[in-house]
């Protein structure tokens, strides 16, 4: 059979890169990390197909905030992205309050090794599929532990116009309604890519609902029923059959 493909690497102190993220970050750093690593394996011609290749990949950067709307009332909070990425390392809990409308707006930045994003970019890098593909992408919202699918929304090509301080960002919202009682939850931001394999990116968003302090007109034992009987349903809709991340219910 023929030898295992080689590791992107070398044991003379030089990164070993094991995937299609990795290797984008390393060469970010090091832009002879190609030619060093495969540079016995592969011609002149070869290296400089694969480094063009990595030139105009997609490098995604995510930013993006946490607003709620009470059903009552106007006022409107919001947590910056500041603290959710806090809320990330230190897994502390974000506050919204029970019942409330939430919405995560996911601000994306599109770069690449290249530097300037050219327009040609939008096509995906897929010779061997039969016509142009588009570089596209799905943002998908969800709790893992309960399978639970909040939001899903498909983003295309991530453009914008650029600015004297960056290049163009897209902006896409994400909507799901606060659960009706106080408990904790961990929410999934999922960036799926539609056409390269390993770009994925996933994100942890730790939120505590909290209970209205002006009232709903529930006293607190309706509240403990009304938390019992969510949890076994969403026991209840589970599936051996589902996917182990998010499956849609039956509604």
């Amino acid at each position: 059979p023929p030898p295992p493909p080689p590791l992107l690497g070398s044991s003379s102190g030089v990164r070993e890169a094991t995937g299609l993220a990795e290797l984008l970050a390393v060469c970010e750093h090091d832009r002879q990390f190609v030619s060093k690593s495969l540079g016995k394996v592969l011609s002149a011609q070869q290296l400089k197909q694969v480094e063009a290749v990595l030139q105009r990949l997609p490098l995604v950067t995510l930013h993006w905030k946490l607003s709620q709307t009470g059903t009552s009332e106007a006022k409107r909070a919001t947590t910056s992205a500041a603290v959710v990425r806090k809320a990330l390392r230190e897994r502390e809990w974000i506050p919204v309050r029970a019942g409330d409308e939430c919405v995560v707006t996911v601000e994306l930045t599109r770069t690449c090794l290249r530097g300037k994003v050219h327009p040609s970019d939008r096509h995906a890098h897929a010779p061997r599929f039969p016509k142009a593909k588009d570089e596209g992408w799905w943002l998908v919202l969800g709790e893992v532990d309960s399978g639970e699918l909040l939001a899903l929304k498909r983003v295309g090509f991530i453009h914008g116009r650029p600015t004297a301080r960056g290049p163009g960002k897209t902006k896409v919202s994400l909507g799901f309604p606060a659960p009706p009682y106080a408990c904790r939850k961990i929410y999934s931001v999922y960036l799926v890519s539609d056409c390269y394999l390993g770009l994925d990116q996933q994100y942890e968003l730790s939120v505590e609902v909290m209970e209205d302090q002006e009232g709903t007109g529930k006293d607190e034992a309706s509240s403990r029923e009304e938390r019992k009987e969510n949890e076994e349903n969403e026991e209840a809709s589970r599936s051996p059959c589902s996917s182990p991340e998010f499956s849609c219910s039956d509604d």
